[in-house]
């Protein structure tokens, strides 16, 4: 079975309360194993994935959640033993929105423009996603996907502040990743 391995990069000129931001980024989840994990180092936010270590990364993150029969919800990161133990849940991922992003990031965010850069390759397919984060609520996600070096789908989202709105801009068709 072949796995798509990565990296996830942060990278922009910015300044905030980054150890603020470090913490709402390390909330969700940025691969299929959980394992990336932010960080401060210089007055910089950091990963701690190098070269390729990532198993799917992606700059979109998301929240896996135990759903269980009667209609709750835990976030499996937060779930005890006695929770993993039982067989009444199945595992449901939800994206976070741009807008969730702007409202728990850009007020921290005092200056500049914060970007995530996911870069990730399976075999002859290949994606890039970036995740731009503006100090003034803007925030905006673009993928582009490749296949033997040709790009098969491109998309484009961006939530603009004060009016709630949600625009999209969807060029070719989009491949899952």
């Amino acid at each position: 079975m072949s796995m798509g391995h990565g990296i996830l990069s942060v990278c922009g000129d910015y300044e905030g309360d980054l150890h603020r931001i470090v913490e709402v980024l390390n909330e969700w989840e940025w691969d299929s194993e959980n394992e990336i994990r932010f960080s401060v180092h210089d007055d910089c936010i950091c990963t701690n994935i190098t070269l390729f270590d990532a198993t799917y990364p992606t700059a979109f993150p998301s929240v896996c959640w135990m759903a269980f029969e009667d209609g709750t919800r835990v976030k499996m990161n937060e779930a005890d033993e006695a929770l993993e133990r039982r067989n009444d849940w199945t595992e449901e991922f939800e994206d976070i929105t741009l807008s969730t992003i702007s409202a728990l990031i850009c007020p921290v965010l005092r200056y500049g423009t914060l970007e995530l850069y996911a870069k990730c390759r399976e075999k002859e397919s290949e994606w890039w996603e970036r995740l731009i984060i503006r100090h003034g609520g803007l925030v905006e996600r673009k993928c582009q996907t490749f296949e033997h070096c040709e790009v098969i789908g491109e998309t484009s989202e961006k939530h603009e502040p004060g009016n709630g709105s949600l625009s999209r801009l969807m060029r070719g068709e989009m491949v899952p990743v």
